[in-house]
């Protein structure tokens, strides 16, 4: 009996042992929870995860702890998407900021370049989808106009062209007018008196048909 007496007492002292050291366990983990809760909050994740792992090793069945893990992923997951997000709304806004400047100097094929990388990193963008628009329909006006100032380039080249032409065809007129009167005025003074050089009759005549000519070409 007094054997068992013993066994039973060890039994005992042990259990009681590992109930102090079990309470002084969950106790330690109980500021290490804490830790973590506070990491969490300030967006500390690093140090969230060591205290957890502290926290595990205390007491690795706590529920607390598999909670408090669940939310560090969560947590930790939406903190990098948060800030891929921000640095996405960053690099957009400086793709918007380059492509304006290239739309206030008619740049306009460079702005829609900026504008589609600004898109990329925010799809669906209101600023760059408003941009792109005004982008556009400048594009087009600048393109209207372009070829407006073509076509009146173009007209203005034709007229010219045609008071050119009848610029020649008046010279011409005026020649063969002159011609014919200096024919004319020849032959009546081959008529008064005896005229042995009738060279410039002839060329006054030669230049009356050369003239006459020239009208009929125009």
């Amino acid at each position: 009996g007094t054997q068992e007496q013993i066994q039973k007492f060890t039994t005992l002292r042990v259990t009681a042992e590992r109930a102090r050291n079990q309470k002084r366990l969950i106790a330690e983990a109980v500021p290490l929870k804490k830790a973590v809760r506070d990491a969490l909050t300030a967006t500390k994740y690093d140090d969230a995860r060591a205290a957890l792992e502290q926290a595990r090793g205390k007491t690795p069945e706590d529920k607390d702890l598999v909670t408090l893990s669940d939310e560090l992923v969560v947590a930790e997951t939406r903190f990098k998407d948060n800030q891929a997000a921000i640095k996405a709304r960053k690099d957009a806004d400086q793709a918007l900021e380059i492509a304006g400047g290239f739309e206030k100097v008619g740049k306009f094929d460079d702005a829609l370049e900026r504008v589609a990388v600004a898109l990329n990193f925010v799809p669906n963008d209101e600023r760059a989808i408003a941009l792109r628009e005004k982008v556009m329909a400048e594009k087009q006006l600048a393109q209207r106009e372009a070829r407006r100032l073509a076509a009146v380039a173009g007209a203005d080249s034709a007229l010219a062209s045609v008071k050119q032409e009848q610029l020649t065809i008046t010279d011409a007129y005026q020649k063969a007018a002159d011609a014919t009167t200096r024919e004319a005025k020849l032959k009546l003074e081959l008529g008064r008196s005896a005229i042995t050089d009738k060279e410039p009759l002839f060329a006054a005549v030669a230049e009356q048909k050369a003239a006459r000519t020239a009208v009929a070409e125009h």
